[in-house]
């Protein structure tokens, strides 16, 4: 089974490992682009340093152009230790080496190019460093404060250097700090993101213990949705209209339970009654005895019969699309409550087309059709008219005199072995009738709905099916 808070953070924890990483190679590279912008800067007075050194030299070596300015001002001391990651080479226009400083103990700078500007190169013995070349007679001339205008100077380009070992361990602290810290804060917040999630998970493992304890006998209860998070309330509402359907659904099943007990339980005690009758007294026995057990198992057998449809209907999903005529249909359905309805005086009024025509299965246009006029030509009042149609708003509508009805009969004679209380003693109709074409309805994606209204002082009673 698979765990939100384990997908969660699988999901966070990687997340925040990219932007982690995003945000240590930003402060990576401008922590080395800041590195270097020192170095620069130092190379800049480097180089001043140096034009400032040759032009105090060639002064000494030219006494008229001026004393110029003392040596032991402008060289740098960093330049006479061996190590200290600050160099110098003088190279003539034609790269030939003629001078370095004693910092690079015996090693050599590689000759550059001036204006081309800083670049990292690694010497021989594998030592890094920046380098930038500038134009030597330029800088002397700039360096020579007190000399004649227009003296001509010898010359050539002198390249600086310092050491990016300093800046290579910085930049090497940096990362291994960044590895630590983020190993550290990834721990942190795979902790903090567990924390949060037991916490923000809590309504549903309470939300789940109130689920475990409902039962049968307890379908009653709802769960409250005050103080719930705005993601789980709407679930905590879908649950809430199940356990009402749940309740409706086991209400409808129990009173179903003790109505089927309560219609097989008289014919059941009548074929025992004349059966034990007749085996206590087999010479007693007679014709109208044998016809009342058969009569009670006759009407046993239309219950189990009408169950049998009933069940078969609610577990039927047709897709059938036959083209039934309308009036050709009802015709047929009227026939087999011909003799009920002759001798009730009930008549049958069809107002249909004869090209009307409906779609879906044949089987169960009949058998919907034939239970709605046969609940009619039974419980319609004697000498009246049944009256069948079609408008735009159903597609078949059978209505009939109900002056008895009341419009909570309406609500409940859908209802499985509901019977008006003036026919509940019948012994010819189970009161599924109702139940088994609704069913027949619902299978072919239809709706059967029943409605009481007056009609020209008549109460009537409607039924409509509706695609």
């Amino acid at each position: 089974m698979k765990s939100i808070r384990r997908r969660l953070i699988l999901w966070l924890l990687p997340g925040f490992a990219v932007l982690w990483l995003a945000g240590g190679t930003t402060v990576f590279f401008l922590f080395r682009a800041s590195e270097f912008a020192r170095i620069d800067t130092r190379m800049e007075d480097l180089e001043r340093s140096v034009s400032l050194m040759m032009a105090a030299e060639a002064a000494k070596e030219n006494p008229g152009l001026g004393q110029g300015p003392k040596r032991r001002r402008v060289r740098l001391p960093e330049f006479d230790e061996p190590g200290s990651g600050y160099y110098y080479a003088i190279f003539t226009e034609a790269g030939e080496l003629v001078q370095q400083s004693p910092s690079l103990d015996g090693r050599s700078l590689p000759a550059a190019e001036p204006g081309v500007g800083a670049s990292n190169v690694r010497l021989k013995d594998g030592e890094d460093v920046r380098l930038r070349a500038t134009p030597l007679n330029d800088g002397t001339r700039r360096g020579v404060g007190r000399a004649r205008a227009g003296a001509q100077m010898q010359s050539g380009t002198a390249v600086v250097a310092i050491s990016l070992e300093e800046a290579q361990q910085s930049l090497a602290g940096l990362v291994i700090g960044m590895v630590v810290t983020g190993g550290i804060g990834a721990a942190a917040c795979a902790l903090l993101i567990g924390l949060a999630l037991r916490d923000g998970l809590k309504p549903l493992r309470v939300l789940g213990s109130e689920v475990a304890q409902i039962a049968p006998q307890s379908l009653s209860t709802r769960f409250s949705t005050g103080g719930l998070p705005r993601e789980i309330g709407p679930v905590v509402g879908l649950l809430n209209q199940l356990l009402d359907r749940f309740e409706e659904g086991f209400h409808r099943e129990r009173q179903f339970s003790a109505d089927l007990a309560h219609e097989l339980r008289t014919p059941l005690a009548e074929s025992r009654s004349l059966i034990e009758m007749g085996l206590r007294y087999p010479d007693e026995i007679n014709e109208h005895q044998q016809r009342e057990i058969l009569l009670a198992s006759g009407r046993m057998e239309r219950i189990v019969d009408a169950m049998l449809q009933l069940a078969r209907c609610e577990a039927t999903k047709v897709e059938s699309d036959e083209v039934i005529g309308l009036r050709q249909l009802v015709e047929t359905c009227w026939k087999p409550c011909g003799a009920v309805a002759g001798e009730r005086g009930i008549h049958l009024q069809i107002d249909l087309t004869p090209d009307g025509s409906v779609r879906g299965s044949a089987d169960l246009w009949s058998l919907l059709v034939r239970n709605l006029l046969s609940n009619t030509a039974v419980y319609a009042p004697e000498r009246t008219t049944v009256f069948v149609s079609r408008n735009n708003d159903a597609l078949l509508q059978i209505a009939n005199q109900a002056p008895d009805l009341r419009q909570e009969d309406i609500e409940r004679m859908f209802d499985r072995f509901w019977r008006a209380d003036r026919v509940r003693s019948g012994d010819e109709h189970s009161g599924l009738g109702l139940s088994i074409a609704r069913a027949c309805a619902e299978a072919m994606g239809l709706s059967l709905t029943a409605s009481l209204h007056e009609s020209e002082g008549l109460r009537l009673l409607s039924f409509y099916i509706r695609a």
